[in-house]
């Protein structure tokens, strides 16, 4: 578990292959995630931007291990988070969420927990609720992006939960992603060239470069 505390200034600084890369463009996954009309849990084209090629490249060695993502929001009201689990499952090659839990300061106001691992591929799933005087074993539940919708939950709590959800929206408005100048690598290309002597100028030429050492020279 890591928190990154962003500043009006963060600078991120690693080795290359360090994940540099994966902590910038976190925010563009989370506020797409938090929007009006989430694709999904995690969207993989958030922002624009390539994030991976498959939901499974998301997860540490790429296992079906459980991973959270979430935000908190500090100040001078009582701080507010929430933090969503997600599994990958292999069977629907697709997220679904484990566990979802928003608090505010020390208390919980709501913790949502899947009620059993055969709900992981419902397209209905139920999780056991508990949160402000709500108790409910269990309750279909249904997400927007990472986090639950109101419908079905009680007055209070279910007001609770859009309050908070405008609240992350505004601290984490759309971000803007000033990528790398360099080239993108693609997923497919042509027979590369025969003994190439230049990179271009953005290193759009890096894996044509690459395919002719290893095909040509070993």
């Amino acid at each position: 578990r890591h928190r990154v505390n962003l500043a009006p200034t963060t600078v991120i600084i690693g080795k290359n292959g360090s994940g540099k890369s994966i902590v910038a463009r976190l925010p563009l996954l989370l506020s797409s995630a938090l929007s009006e009309s989430p694709e999904g849990p995690l969207d993989l084209l958030a922002g624009g931007i390539e994030h991976a090629v498959s939901f499974l490249d998301l997860i540490n060695l790429r296992s079906g291990l459980p991973f959270s993502l979430g935000m908190e929001i500090t100040g001078e009201q009582p701080d507010l988070a929430f933090e969503t689990t997600l599994r990958y499952v292999n069977e629907t090659r697709s997220l679904a969420i484990e566990s979802f839990v928003l608090s505010e300061g020390n208390s919980v106001v709501l913790q949502a927990d899947i009620s059993g691992e055969e709900q992981l591929t419902s397209l209905r799933p139920t999780y056991n609720i508990k949160g402000d005087g709500f108790e409910h074993l269990p309750h279909e539940l249904k997400f927007s992006g990472l986090f639950p919708l109101a419908h079905g939950l009680s007055g209070r709590l279910g007001e609770r939960l859009v309050s908070a959800l405008s609240l992350f929206r505004l601290a984490l408005p759309t971000p803007s992603y000033l990528g790398p100048f360099r080239a993108e690598p693609t997923h497919s290309m042509r027979m590369p060239n025969q003994t190439i002597k230049e990179l271009g100028p953005r290193g759009e030429r890096a894996l044509e470069l690459l395919a002719d050492d290893r095909l040509r020279r070993g």
